[in-house]
């Protein structure tokens, strides 16, 4: 019983490790780590400050494809500056627009 108990621990604490999304600050992590991370893992979290509000932090979740968006969203082109690059592209879910025709 005690085997069992320590066996299911061991599996369920690893299992949340391996599933747990990186998270980057982009004043320090560079364009290449993050793009290299979020092709490794799926998914990165970025925390970076506003450009409207001064001092306002913000966090916004980045994927490798629309496949790590809920179904009504879609992979959306993103730029963020993170250290050394301005213009880092990445991709985030955002809502799936319907064209009327």
């Amino acid at each position: 019983m005690l085997r069992t108990t320590v066996t299911t621990l061991v599996l369920v604490m690893s299992a949340s490790q391996a599933s747990a999304i990186q998270r980057f600050n982009t004043a320090h992590a560079s364009c290449d780590v993050i793009q290299e991370t979020i092709a490794k893992d799926g998914e990165v979290i970025l925390r970076f400050p506003s450009k409207r509000v001064a001092g306002l932090i913000l966090y916004t979740r980045f994927v490798r494809s629309g496949q790590q968006c809920e179904s009504n969203n879609a992979r959306a082109s993103s730029r963020v500056s993170t250290a050394g690059d301005v213009g880092c592209q990445l991709f985030t879910c955002a809502p799936r627009t319907h064209s009327r025709k």
